[in-house]
């Protein structure tokens, strides 16, 4: 889409668009919106959710995990024996 429309400028030389062509649409449209912030109405409350339910299961996998680790042993019960 970027490439058809400076494709089609007539101001732009040949050479120019030949370039242009060559170079992936990707990479130009990383050039054209590098710094752009997206702002809607509500996007901070949303971002804000997400993070909290984020943190909710890391909590859980967190809780899950520990309760699936076997227990240490104690100290004065530890096999020795391999020293």
């Amino acid at each position: 889409m970027i490439k058809e429309l400076f494709g089609k400028n007539p101001e732009i030389p040949a050479r120019e668009k030949e370039i242009i062509k060559n170079v992936a649409d990707e990479d130009c449209l990383n050039t054209l919106i590098a710094n752009v912030k997206v702002v809607a109405p509500g996007l901070f409350d949303l971002k804000k959710k997400q993070h909290k339910k984020k943190q909710k299961r890391k909590a859980a996998d967190k809780k899950e995990k520990e309760a699936k680790a076997p227990a240490p042993k104690p100290a004065a019960v530890r096999d020795n024996s391999q020293q």
